[in-house]
């Protein structure tokens, strides 16, 4: 809905959800001309974001229960010279989030490596001053922070289901 006096529209939406039970009213952020095309821009790219780091989180569970069972014997000899399971978690944790963390920065390298020749390739292609990739410290800080944690995890998470069996199995051959 379009308001004569856009500056009101924040008291417009206070009276529309007064009058009108369970009806949820608020302004519109930039619902028209080029503001909006960003915002619609904006909910693709975040889609986009969060069915990538589904997907990514679903193959690095795999590849971490792939990677865990390969080390069945190791965590076995571990149980058996008297470590706790809970030891091991700890371990295992630690190892997860120091190849998380090496992981992520390696990929913010190709990142950052990557954003010159991909501005130059769709400048010379669409024949634009553009750019269109920018990796600023906050998109840096906040990969970083997704990929650690969801690394860490999948390693534990991996290693749970290992360490619930007996630990005579674990460290037979």
């Amino acid at each position: 809905m379009a308001l004569v006096r856009p500056q009101e529209a924040g008291t417009f939406a206070g009276e529309m959800a007064g009058r009108i039970p369970g009806i949820v009213a608020r302004p519109a952020r930039g619902a028209s001309g080029e503001a909006g095309t960003f915002i619609v821009l904006e909910r693709f790219h975040l889609a986009i974001a969060v069915v990538t780091i589904a997907a990514s989180t679903v193959f690095l569970l795999a590849l971490s229960v792939m990677l865990v069972d390969e080390r069945r014997e190791t965590a076995g000899l571990l149980r058996l010279i008297g470590l706790s399971v809970r030891r091991v978690l700890v371990q295992v944790l630690v190892e997860g989030l120091i190849i998380a963390g090496a992981g992520s920065l390696f990929g913010l390298g190709l990142a950052i490596a990557a954003q010159g020749l991909i501005n130059l390739y769709f400048q010379w292609h669409y024949d634009t001053a553009l750019v269109f990739v920018r990796i600023t410290p906050d998109v840096a800080l906040r990969c970083v922070a997704t990929a650690v944690p969801l690394g860490a995890l999948a390693s534990v998470a991996a290693s749970w289901a290992l360490l619930r069996r007996n630990v005579l199995s674990l460290a037979r051959r």
